[in-house]
């Protein structure tokens, strides 16, 4: 990220070139004014505006010349520029963009992180400032990366000082694009704890027992019903299915209350995490019911 400049004084024309020059650039250019912030983001030539003014947010074009009227008439703002990976601005332009332009101190990222781990959210909230990053929402654990010099690095947990405009994002981020958390030194490494092998007919594979630091919100033993009155073309179910994947048509049928989860993981060939995180997030939405079978009374004699 450069240092913020001491003037950014450019016309309508001026501000249109610097963009068209800054094709191959990736990343983000931000800027604050006491009443209005907006952030443009660069992905190989294609650029988004956003604007937010305090009344709400905007976008395109009439974004872009709202933006430049102010460069012209007003005041210069603080601003800077964020570079980022290309891979990971091309990621971000594929997700679906929920809040575009959000000051910290409208939502702060504490509050978003809790309320994303409550929700099964799955995608990241950019942070977008003097000390920019992003927070990694997947399969309730989160991870915070850092943007320096064009660079994605871990963020070692969350950042300290969270001042900036922050854009959400809802989709699911490629794993590869995450940096690995740093290695603990040897001497401060706590020593591994003893885990019971997973029952041979539990549906567990090798991946659900590499991914067992996970949370899960089931054991696997459970049964559940699909609502009757639950519609396959939801939007519900589409927003499930783009944070999962679309094969959960292919499984949600076999919530029919006969199988466990682990059964149902197992005959439809998937991690038992994809299981675990869908069907809580329709316990949530109160589009499941937990099945129990019960043992018939013995008939009283008379």
């Amino acid at each position: 990220m450069s240092a913020t400049a001491p003037h950014l004084l450019l016309t309508p024309a001026q501000w249109a070139t610097w963009v068209a020059q800054r094709h191959e650039w990736n990343g983000y250019l931000w800027a604050r004014w006491p009443d209005a912030e907006a952030i443009l983001l660069f992905v190989a030539g294609r650029p988004r505006i956003h604007l937010w003014d305090g009344h709400g947010w905007d976008e395109g074009d009439h974004a872009l010349a709202a933006v430049a009227q102010r460069l012209e008439r007003m005041p210069s703002p603080r601003w800077g520029q964020v570079a980022i990976p290309t891979r990971w601005s091309a990621a971000i332009r594929e997700l679906t963009l929920v809040h575009p332009v959000l000051p910290t101190d409208v939502v702060p990222p504490a509050a978003w992180l809790a309320w994303a781990r409550q929700r099964g959210f799955g995608g990241l909230a950019v942070l977008v400032g003097d000390v920019s990053g992003a927070w990694v929402v997947q399969e309730g654990t989160v991870r915070a990366v850092r943007f320096v010099q064009g660079a994605a690095v871990s963020g070692e947990g969350a950042f300290t000082q969270a001042d900036g405009l922050v854009q959400i994002y809802r989709g699911r981020v490629p794993q590869e694009l995450i940096p690995a958390a740093p290695a603990e030194p040897e001497e401060h490494r706590a020593p591994p704890a003893t885990s019971p092998p997973a029952p041979a007919d539990s549906g567990e594979t090798a991946v659900d027992q590499a991914r067992s630091e996970e949370p899960r919100r089931f054991r696997g033993d459970e049964r559940f019903l699909l609502a009757p009155t639950v519609d396959m073309t939801s939007p519900a179910l589409a927003e499930l299915a783009a944070d999962h994947g679309q094969d959960i048509h292919r499984w949600l049928p076999m919530l029919d209350g006969g199988r466990t989860l682990s059964e149902v993981a197992q005959a439809a060939a998937v991690p038992f995490s994809q299981v675990d995180a869908v069907v809580g997030a329709l316990v949530d939405r109160r589009m499941v019911f937990r099945y129990t079978s019960r043992g018939r009374a013995p008939a009283s004699s008379t």
